[in-house]
């Protein structure tokens, strides 16, 4: 038998039915829909959240097996349909005890384990979860009745709940991919309905599933010196994405981390900055637009509390959203590796560089792929890197100040400062920038700059931590010469340094050197079908 069912699960305030109806109809006449907890209430007669949830777990437990019973029936009634969804809860959440737990029975689950193709389990920014459940008749429809500051304490308490349910919800989804031997694929609601679509229509082999690596912390702590980016990393995705045999997961379909707004003060308070913008138009997301809310910060402040609040209690406001803030940053790696992981034709990395410095997070994804590489002995991943010159020569004019600085022996702040400065103006600088570009010019480039970058260092400067050989019984002024050479010969060395290249060495990963932003997207489909295999729609 052919599998074409696909599992689809989420947590509350996902708006799966919503989500699933936005795909089928992208797929029109060609998938249909059952969502298991509806079978729940057919077979119960009673309403799901307010009757079938308040009562006891064994009670639960037959229920979702007749349920289930019937969600399957269904389904064997629409087997002409060329693909199938089957949507239900993984975690439930009682409304009494507020304990986590699965209704799942596995023995009846594993009876699909021959239609099933793979398990989804659909994500979606937390603050628009919350925005969903403060709604009338949702689980959170209270709190936004609160107008005190207990009221953005509460707030805070259910956004963290609602982060360990969704943890919850695509550990419980694991273990039902592991039960049924098939992939699991965590996706973000802000992806294009094509994402979800061409999974479900598509066998899985014949798919390139692809993951898209690009800087972002390091963007939106300068948004304002670098507005552009985003929309640029969006113009790419698109590209990307347009192959007809590619699902494109992207990083930024999820936005939580670093989004609070700040005081003049520099305290966290209940507000929202701007998210990263997404490659598709919204009629295009597999996600629902948003109820228009009356202000931009609603879902952490319903009532404008925050706005009355002095002192003692803004400090206390802002602790608990850097606890939130913590715990947000603790998931952002554990998901964009599992991105990864699911991921099973690599990555493309686009301007890891940009603008001036490696990205953390793009060369931690890097190196995870190339770790999942090794792991599956296969050569299908792999990684291609697209970069831009200027990108890879300022990252290293970068690299050489912070090496200089490190190697000074204690620089003062008024050196820190001025090399900095230097910094600044040799990075704007197209010519010291052609200096970068090739190994055995930087050292050239260096000595010509090196009076520049001697009046920026204090009289009788040294280095530390490099080893200096000199003649016995030399001179101060010999060993000081030596030790100012061999300290400069060590930073540019470092500088050199890339790395990047421990993982070209291992193979999978393909960098090819691109002169500009034009050169890079005239390039960039031939390289996606050179490396990845990539096909234009028929």
């Amino acid at each position: 038998m052919t599998k074409k069912t696909v599992l689809v699960c989420g947590q509350p305030g996902i708006a799966v039915r919503h989500c699933l109806r936005r795909v089928v109809e992208s797929i029109p006449g060609a998938a249909h829909a059952v969502f298991l907890e509806d079978k729940m209430q057919e077979v119960s007669g009673r309403e799901f959240r307010s009757a079938i949830l308040d009562s006891c777990l064994r009670e639960q437990y037959a229920i979702w097996g007749q349920g289930f019973e019937a969600a399957v029936t269904e389904l064997r009634k629409q087997e002409k349909h060329p693909a199938t969804f089957l949507s239900f809860h993984a975690v439930y959440h009682h409304p009494r005890t507020r304990d986590f737990y699965c209704p799942i029975d596995p023995r009846r689950l594993q009876r699909l384990e021959d239609r099933v193709k793979c398990v989804v389990v659909l994500v979606d920014d937390i603050f628009d979860i919350y925005s969903r459940l403060l709604q009338p008749n949702e689980i959170y429809h209270e709190t936004s009745q609160q107008a005190s500051v207990e009221g953005l304490f509460a707030g805070v308490g259910n956004l963290l709940e609602i982060l360990q349910w969704r943890q919850h919800e695509i550990a419980a989804s694991r273990w039902i991919s592991m039960l049924l031997g098939v992939p699991l694929v965590v996706l973000a609601t802000k992806h294009n309905v094509r994402t979800l679509a061409r999974m479900a229509t598509r066998r899985l082999d014949q798919l390139r599933l692809l993951y898209l690596s690009h800087p972002i912390t390091s963007i939106r702590k300068q948004s304002a010196r670098y507005p552009d980016f985003p929309g640029e990393v969006d113009e790419f995705a698109r590209r990307v994405s347009r192959f007809d045999n590619v699902v494109l997961f992207e990083p930024a379909a999820i936005d939580e981390f670093g989004r609070f707004g700040r005081t003049e003060r520099g305290l966290l308070k209940p507000s929202l900055t701007m998210r990263w913008s997404l490659s598709s138009a919204q009629h295009e997301t597999i996600a629902p637009p948003l109820q228009a809310a009356p202000r931009a910060d609603w879902c952490l402040d319903p009532q404008s509390a925050y706005a009355s609040q002095k002192g003692a209690a803004q400090h206390e406001v802002h602790r608990l959203l850097r606890l939130l803030e913590d715990q947000i940053g603790v998931q952002v790696g554990s998901r964009d590796f599992t991105l990864v992981e699911q991921a099973t034709s690599g990555v493309v990395a686009y301007r890891p560089y940009y603008p001036d410095i490696l990205s953390s997070g793009a060369w931690q994804e890097l190196d995870h792929n190339n770790a999942m590489r090794r792991l599956e002995g296969a050569t299908r991943r792999k990684c291609l890197v697209v970069s831009v010159d200027d990108d890879y020569c300022r990252n290293r004019i970068t690299k050489f100040f912070s090496r200089l600085q490190m190697y000074l022996d204690i620089p003062s702040e008024k050196t820190e400062q001025r090399l900095q400065e230097l910094c600044a103006r040799w990075l704007a600088d197209g010519d010291i920038l052609g200096g970068f570009r090739v190994d055995q010019d930087l050292h050239r480039t260096v000595e010509r700059r090196l009076p520049e970058i001697e009046a920026a260092l204090p009289n009788g400067y040294k280095f530390r931590k490099v080893a200096v050989t000199t003649p016995l019984g030399g001179t101060a002024q010999a060993i000081g010469r030596a030790n100012r050479q061999e300290g400069f010969a060590t930073v540019c060395r470092e500088t050199l340094e890339d790395d990047i290249k421990s993982l070209v060495v291992q193979g999978g990963v393909y960098r090819p050197r691109l002169d500009s932003r034009a050169s890079l997207l005239g390039e960039a489909d031939a390289l996606l079908k050179s490396v990845f295999g990539v096909k234009e729609a028929a």
